[in-house]
């Protein structure tokens, strides 16, 4: 289980925009934190969650959930905050 106070388990923008992507699950939800490089726009952080038992690539697009926020600390923040909310409510 995923301790989301837990010092361990917080992104850096610096691990993100190296092009790692963060995925976990918690209590029947899937999730993904990765960078999404803008041509045009700021680059922006990307969210995903979805319901288990399925990968990403193997989930139905209908039933993943997609959210946006700058690329910061404060987006990335942000971004930890909303997978937690919709997780934890889902438990």
């Amino acid at each position: 289980m995923i301790d989301f106070d837990d010092a361990l388990y917080r992104l850096t923008p610096g691990y993100i925009k190296r092009g790692g992507h963060y995925t976990g699950s918690y209590d029947g939800k899937r999730f993904l934190i990765e960078l999404q490089k803008q041509e045009d726009a700021d680059d922006r952080i990307h969210v995903c969650i979805w319901p288990e038992p399925l990968c990403y690539e193997k989930t139905d697009d209908q039933l993943k959930h997609h959210e946006y926020f700058e690329f910061s600390d404060k987006g990335l923040e942000d971004a930890w905050q909303y997978v937690q909310s919709i997780v934890k409510a889902a438990g």
